[in-house]
């Protein structure tokens, strides 16, 4: 009896310590993923968002140039990004052979002197059981059109609305 308990106490504290470091690989990748956005190195940042939207959007050339476009077009209306924190991630769930999560993220931008907060949501997948992460902006869809871009979601793991902006300074 009591090397049954050992053995099931054993079993329990290994699949604690793997999901932990799921956890914090996919929390190290975000913030790389995050920093290769706010550097502006699309290159990376487009290497980091998810395969199937890379292929559905055109290819990563196509992709960097939009990113970039799109991030100059933003900044020089007078939005600067000033950090995006990843916070805990939603359970894992195998979408066929991908692990898949739903990762919010704290995103503070400043107009001028005012500072703004938002939590969002990312689509975090791994396609090697967790070791390596890539991610989604789920801002712009809903669980119908993720599909398009994302076929291996299941619609399992429910989206939640991004928050509205909150005003967090005016300096």
């Amino acid at each position: 009896m009591k090397s049954i308990f050992s053995i099931l106490f054993m079993t329990f504290i290994s699949i604690s310590i793997h999901a932990q470091s799921q956890v914090e690989l996919l929390l190290n990748d975000a913030k790389e993923f995050n920093e290769a956005f706010l550097k502006g190195d699309f290159e990376k940042y487009i290497d980091m968002t998810i395969p199937s939207v890379i292929e559905v959007a055109g290819g990563k050339d196509v992709m960097v140039t939009n990113a970039k476009a799109s991030y100059d077009m933003t900044t020089k209306s007078g939005l600067a990004y000033e950090s995006i924190s990843p916070l805990k991630p939603s359970k894992f769930m195998f979408a066929g052979r991908e692990l898949q999560s739903i990762l919010p993220q704290t995103i503070i931008t400043k107009i001028g002197k005012t500072k703004i907060s938002q939590k969002v949501y990312f689509l975090a997948s791994s396609s090697d059981e967790g070791k390596t992460w890539t991610f989604l902006n789920l801002e712009p869809y809903d669980t119908a059109s993720i599909k398009t871009f994302v076929p291996s979601y299941t619609g399992d793991i429910e989206i939640p609305a991004a928050d509205q902006p909150e005003l967090i300074g005016d300096n």
